[in-house]
């Protein structure tokens, strides 16, 4: 990931803003995210390139949860979930022992506040 480029580009980005007289982007966060979502398109990468090996993960719990409840398990959808939901802990924890990085979290750009924190929140507003 180049940061001087993703920086650049927001500078780009705000300049053009300025030019039509719009809102200025926060940098720091939209580098943040920016940064966040190459790592994500890196990660993406690494998770096709090994596509046999996660297939071989799902093979093996397969057997291992045929052994508990059958050879005629795993051909219904719920079983087919239960495997894909138990290969990724294992998937994840082979790509972090092959190139050392974990899976990044994206943060939700517009994050929707519920319940007791937005009653908080609007009683702050009224306050202030």
């Amino acid at each position: 990931m180049d940061q001087q480029a993703i920086l650049d580009e927001i500078i780009k980005r705000n300049e053009l803003r300025r030019e039509a007289q719009l809102p200025l982007l926060d940098v720091e966060s939209e580098f943040d995210h920016a940064c966040l979502v190459a790592a994500e398109a890196e990660y993406s990468v690494l998770w096709h390139r090994h596509a046999d090996v996660h297939q071989r993960i799902k093979d093996e719990i397969l057997e291992e949860l045929r052994k508990v409840h059958g050879p005629g398990f795993g051909y219904g959808m719920g079983a087919k979930l239960s495997v894909g939901y138990r290969a990724l802990p294992r998937y994840r924890a082979f790509l972090k022992d092959k190139y050392g990085i974990d899976r990044p979290r994206l943060p939700a750009r517009n994050i929707a506040i519920y319940g007791e924190a937005k009653k908080a929140g609007e009683q702050s507003d009224k306050a202030g």
